[in-house]
């Protein structure tokens, strides 16, 4: 729906991007390298049946689910009353009508209030993307650095590839120069606001100017 993990990875290699393209690639190994080395040891420690920020969201909805009146259709069907829209559940399909169950997969404050009357476990409702082991195994395998080019085992094939200059027609008519200097940044995509940090023209960091400067000249 958003792009915002994109934009997460280009802003870690915004000042990488001008580095020799094998550098780059090295570059994005270690990043990977030490991401999942740190998200490893973190779920390791986690004690929570769904992964934390998952289980803080069904904690937050557990505890609106009580201030809810459940009224049983079936056994595991309920039309729950929350002063608003109010919602049809089944609990068996994992449905309601306000639409977050089956979204989500994480169970509605409508679904969690049936859920009580019935005491049924909050856990068995969600799906199991969101579930501790599923995070831990994202993270299970390690990627290991690619070591000196001197002690690479290349295959003769690979050895033996000649990669060839890729033949380009020139445009009819005088070659058009690019006015200005080349571009450097990205164009903002659609709704996008690109944020850039104020440069203190007295010590030339980020974040501030010379009125907040705290280093002595």
């Amino acid at each position: 729906m958003t792009s915002n993990y994109a934009e997460s990875f280009n802003n870690k290699t915004r000042d990488a991007r001008s580095f020799p393209i094998t550098t780059f690639v090295e570059f994005i190994c270690f990043t990977l390298q030490s991401w999942f080395c740190d998200r490893r040891e973190t779920n390791e420690k986690t004690t929570t049946t769904l992964a934390p920020t998952y289980e803080k969201n069904l904690v937050d909805m557990a505890k609106k689910a009580r201030f809810l009146f459940p009224y049983a259709i079936r056994r595991h069907e309920f039309h729950v009353l929350d002063g608003e829209l109010n919602g049809e559940v089944g609990l068996l399909n994992k449905t309601c009508t306000c639409g977050v169950f089956q979204i989500i997969g994480i169970p509605c404050a409508h679904a969690l209030s049936g859920s009580l009357k019935r005491g049924v476990n909050f856990y068995s409702l969600c799906s199991d993307y969101y579930k501790i082991e599923t995070w831990r195994s994202s993270y299970t395998e390690s990627i290991y650095p690619t070591g000196n080019e001197e002690e690479w085992i290349v295959p003769h094939d690979i050895m033996t590839i000649k990669v060839r200059t890729l033949v380009q027609k020139n445009p009819v008519g005088r070659p058009k120069k690019k006015q200005g200097r080349p571009k450097t940044k990205r164009h903002p995509s659609n709704g996008d606001k690109l944020v850039v940090q104020r440069k203190c023209s007295t010590c030339g960091g980020l974040g501030h100017n010379r009125e907040t400067c705290k280093v002595r000249v």
